[in-house]
């Protein structure tokens, strides 16, 4: 595939590269909404890069509508830091949150 050709399908508004599933998502978004229990919570968390050459896991946590609570989890690498996202998903999803 050329250049010429990959430009010419965006002009047609086709995209003919084959998409991807993400395997090792960087960003996870998870809520817990209980309207009995007056429950709605939202916790955020993202990899993002530092300007010395290490990575940051960003957690965002608190009531849905309302500035939350943040933190940063300083990693050597990005693989740590993906690990460390599964690990945190799969306790929160243990405890009520959906994606």
């Amino acid at each position: 595939m050329t250049l010429d050709s990959i430009s010419a399908a965006t002009v047609r508004g086709q995209d003919v590269r084959p998409s991807q599933l993400d395997l090792f998502p960087d960003r996870a978004y998870l809520r817990c909404v209980d309207p009995a229990a007056n429950k709605a919570r939202f916790y955020v968390l993202a990899v993002q890069p530092t300007l010395f050459g290490g990575v940051d896991l960003v957690c965002e946590w608190g009531r849905i509508g309302s500035p939350g609570t943040v933190r940063f989890i300083p990693h050597r690498d990005t693989g740590q830091a993906l690990d460390t996202i599964r690990a945190i998903t799969a306790k929160r999803k243990a405890r009520g949150y959906v994606e």
